[in-house]
């Protein structure tokens, strides 16, 4: 008996998992590379592909393991009083990620910034050895939030204050892959020409020079 409910929990677990995906730390989160966006609420974080009802909601379990949907899109509130937010609506608070329900949309709230982890670019000059991509994946505030550097955003690219889109300029692996294959058919190619000539000079010269020294 004892052995059946043992086998009834670990099925109930697995199937839960198969439905709602993995939670992960936010430690854990950061060693990842993919570019799902994840979301963290009290260092529970989900995957928003695994998590998601709809692709403005997402769901994470609470400290009890009970799931709770939270709206993750949020406006400021000016855009909320000129009614240009489209987010999706909420009645209270606690519906939103950002835990701040205003005139029926979800804020940003800076007192409760939501966390938000994506792979992002954070490499932007033009390397001639090694990664021309230089990603990462980053947690911070969503575009929109207030900023003091890039290391406060999820997208890693802190503009004027606020943290914009992820930042794509720069080198990519095309440009580091034609790189490549300049140092690899023009450049080394030359080079040995050019070692070859300095090598057959210099032996003429000795040559040379050996002539003259016998006459």
């Amino acid at each position: 008996m004892y052995s059946l409910s043992l086998l009834y929990l670990f099925c109930v677990s697995l199937f839960f998992t198969s439905i709602y995906g993995i939670t992960y730390t936010k430690e854990e989160v950061l060693k990842l590379k993919d570019y799902n966006k994840y979301y963290c609420k009290d260092n529970i974080c989900v995957s928003s592909y695994e998590y998601r009802t709809d692709y403005e909601t997402v769901i994470i379990p609470d400290n009890q393991g009970r799931n709770v949907t939270y709206i993750t899109d949020s406006c400021s509130t000016r855009d909320i009083d000129i009614g240009a937010c489209n987010s999706k609506e909420c009645a209270n608070d606690s519906q939103c990620l950002s835990n701040k329900c205003i005139k029926g949309h979800c804020a940003y709230n800076e007192a409760n910034p939501i966390v938000e982890c994506q792979y992002v670019r954070t490499v932007h000059n033009d390397p001639l050895f090694g990664d021309p991509k230089g990603y990462k994946m980053q947690c911070g505030v969503p575009s929109g939030y207030k900023c003091e550097s890039n290391d406060d955003c999820s997208s890693y690219n802190c503009r004027s204050g606020t943290c914009d889109s992820p930042d794509e300029s720069g080198c990519h692996s095309t440009c580091g892959m034609g790189k490549a294959l300049f140092l690899y058919y023009v450049a080394i190619p030359l080079i040995v020409i050019v070692v070859l000539i300095a090598c057959c000079m210099f032996c003429c010269y000795k040559k040379d020079k050996k002539e003259v020294t016998t006459v």
